[in-house]
C-alpha cells in the first residue's frame, strides 16, 4: 500500500535526497542584484498608485455628478493626468 502525500512524506524524501547529493545548488541573487530588483521594481509600484488614486478620484467625481469638465486643471495637470494608463 502506497502512503498517502504529505508534508512529512515530501519532507523525509527531500531529506533523503539531500543526504544522498542528489538535488542541485540553489543559486541566490548578490546584494547588488537585490538593489537592482528594488530599484527596477520601485516605479512600477509608484504608477499603480497613480492609477488606483485617478480610478478613485474618478469614482468620487462620479457619485457626485460632477463632471470631470467642470474641474479647475491646470495644461501641466491635464497633460500629467492623461499620460497616465487607463
Amino acid at each position: 500500500m502506497r502512503e498517502s502525500k504529505t508534508d512529512e512524506v515530501d519532507a523525509g524524501t527531500l531529506a533523503k535526497s539531500h543526504a544522498a547529493g542528489f538535488l542541485p545548488e540553489v543559486w541566490v541573487a548578490d546584494e547588488d542584484t537585490y538593489s537592482r530588483r528594488r530599484q527596477m521594481a520601485e516605479p512600477a509600484g509608484v504608477l499603480v498608485q497613480i492609477i488606483r488614486i485617478k480610478g478613485r478620484m474618478k469614482a468620487i467625481l462620479h457619485a457626485s455628478h460632477t463632471p470631470m469638465s467642470s474641474i479647475s486643471i491646470t495644461p501641466r495637470k491635464a497633460a500629467f493626468a492623461g499620460a497616465i494608463p487607463q
